[in-house]
């Protein structure tokens, strides 16, 4: 009897861009959206990026307007500012070298004309924006509690993100910012692999598109049967779905 063929063993997931990202070369912009405590999210992803040798050229935050006024108090403030130039050097990188500003906050407001659609939108039109070049790679950093901003970066990556981008998520203490005030036990990332969008296909202008060339196979009508994801903001009254 012939021996049956070996079936070749799984190798445990090993993120593409610790293999494709260069930093010798490549430009890197960080993305966050940031829980709880903004600033200590910030800069807890920028400790997490100091130690991976990825030094940011650009830093974005995606969030709502509360949480950005956070940020302008409690990084871009002149005590702030100094307090974050100091967690740059200590984390091997030159605060004057970064482009972070108020023009790279991004407030996102799903209350406007379009609501969470036209929000998905304008995160989709950035984030192409932002990986306009080849030589660019994304590190977009989502606290565990960030919210509806984390939920539509992750479903915008998946549609405009590239092999050499990626996703973290940040634990609990980074945050709560305590990586960054108490020791680097107190925070973890995680990576999370994505699926992106296949290269051979046309990229959806919109990502309502997207979500009609691969998540509803039947030219945009919902079988019956199938369930629906909502994200419900607290404070307001769940949406009502049709029968």
């Amino acid at each position: 009897m012939m021996p049956l063929p070996r079936s070749p063993e799984r190798k445990p997931f090993q993120p593409l861009t610790s293999l494709m990202f260069d930093p010798r070369r490549s430009s890197h912009i960080l993305v966050v959206a940031p829980g709880q405590d903004p600033a200590g999210t910030l800069e807890c992803a920028v400790v997490c990026l100091g130690e991976e040798g990825r030094i940011p050229d650009e830093i974005h935050v995606i969030a709502s307007r509360q949480r950005l006024a956070a940020i302008q108090g409690g990084v871009l403030s002149a005590a702030g500012a100094r307090r974050f130039a100091v967690l740059c050097a200590q984390a091997g990188f030159a605060r004057d070298e970064i482009l972070f500003n108020r023009r790279t906050l991004h407030p996102l407001d799903m209350n406007g004309e379009g609501g969470c659609a036209a929000a998905a939108d304008r995160l989709l039109d950035l984030l192409r924006r932002l990986s306009s070049s080849n030589d660019t790679a994304l590190t977009v950093a989502v606290a565990e509690e960030a919210g509806v901003p984390g939920y539509l970066l992750h479903c915008c990556l998946q549609v405009a993100g590239r092999s050499s981008d990626r996703l973290v998520i940040l634990t609990a203490g980074a945050a709560n910012g305590t990586r960054a005030r108490s020791g680097r036990s107190a925070c973890r990332q995680f990576e999370v692999p994505l699926l992106l969008w296949p290269p051979t296909d046309p990229p959806p202008a919109t990502y309502a598109e997207a979500v009609l060339t691969r998540g509803e196979p039947n030219g945009g009508v919902r079988p019956a049967g199938t369930c629906c994801v909502l994200i419900v903001a607290a404070g307001q009254s769940p949406p009502v779905r049709p029968p």
